[in-house]
């Protein structure tokens, strides 16, 4: 079976549930597989990615992001999170989880959205003290945090921290709820051999993905 065919395959049974958020254009299954379609990068791999980054980020430096500004990043995405809370698509039962939470600016977003007592942080190094946020390695096989009915795996990027990243992928698919919500870099810059069974794209735009737990 050709790539092409596989990739076309994988991304229907992914759309399968595709469900609009409020404020947000509805994704029929035509529109995103037209525009999905030269999305996935052949040779962006699991294997290529991990080949060509001997060392995550975290692995250099505990606190590589020291001095970095996420402005532009959160104007991104902190739209996309209110959108998500309004949309009544994150299940009551679970915490709200941010892996990698840098200074807890998105935190206190997520805080006004869900609640404080939903809302949890994790990152290697606590930059500003926050007491939501745990100092953990997502690949240590000791992390643990509470079941969660959303994961937003904000742990670096994929082309720099290939580990890190399929280490928070592997864990909210094995933790979410049924029907949790997860969030991840934009589709382009997903392996394109990423196992996403059992998981429908919701939503894509930007710099983001959305999918849901089924």
């Amino acid at each position: 079976m050709s790539f092409e065919l596989t990739r076309r395959k994988l991304i229907l049974s992914t759309l399968g549930g595709v469900a609009s958020f409020a404020g947000i254009k509805e994704l029929s299954q035509e529109s995103t597989l037209e525009a999905l379609s030269g999305l996935f990068i052949r040779d962006h791999t699991l294997q290529t990615l991990l080949e060509s980054s001997v060392r995550d980020k975290a692995d250099k430096s505990t606190s590589y992001l020291s001095g970095t500004d996420m402005s532009e990043w959160h104007r991104e995405i902190h739209p996309v999170l209110a959108k998500i809370a309004r949309s009544g698509l994150v299940p009551s039962q679970g915490k709200i989880i941010e892996l990698g939470s840098y200074q807890g600016k998105s935190l206190r977003v997520l805080n006004k959205l869900f609640g404080a007592d939903r809302v949890r942080g994790c990152d290697i190094h606590n930059y500003t003290h926050n007491s939501q946020i745990s100092i953990q390695d997502v690949r240590s096989e000791s992390f643990q945090m509470e079941t969660p009915a959303l994961v937003w795996s904000d742990v670096s990027n994929w082309t720099n921290s290939p580990r890190s990243k399929l280490a928070a992928f592997n864990w909210a698919k094995n933790n979410l709820v049924s029907g949790g919500i997860y969030i991840d870099d934009r589709l382009r810059n997903l392996p394109s051999d990423l196992d996403l069974s059992g998981f429908k794209l919701i939503f894509s735009q930007g710099y983001v993905s959305v999918f849901r737990k089924t």
